[in-house]
């Protein structure tokens, strides 16, 4: 990913101040008190990005690519991010080796985990 647009992404992601996860959508609420919905139906593509900045900054993202990418910090100071791990590791073919080598990393690396 181009890092001027992983910035723009990050910095977006920072907005987010709770997510809620169910079987049928995704919703995000953000610091401006609006919420947006994306139907889990039309999720294309899931990867997961690390950076080096933890432990201090989310160093782990979830970049969700539906009708538009978005990038969901996975903390556990966000209510609900951590569900999406929950969600996502249940998708049919999930590359659980790849996901086994993300959480490892340390580094500023992008693991692509599942396409639909």
């Amino acid at each position: 990913m181009d890092r001027n647009l992983f910035e723009k992404f990050k910095e977006a992601s920072k907005l987010i101040q709770k997510v809620e996860i169910d079987n049928e959508k995704l919703t995000l609420f953000w610091a401006n008190n609006k919420k947006e919905i994306f139907f889990l139906s039309d999720l294309r593509k899931v990867a997961l990005i690390t950076t080096n900045e933890g432990p201090f900054q989310p160093d782990i993202f979830w970049l969700l690519m539906f009708r538009i990418p978005i990038m969901v910090p996975s903390d556990e100071l966000i209510p609900g991010s951590l569900k999406i791990t929950d969600y996502i590791l249940n998708l049919p073919n999930f590359n659980y080796d790849k996901y086994i080598a993300a959480i490892s990393s340390t580094d500023n690396q992008g693991f692509e985990l599942w396409e639909k």
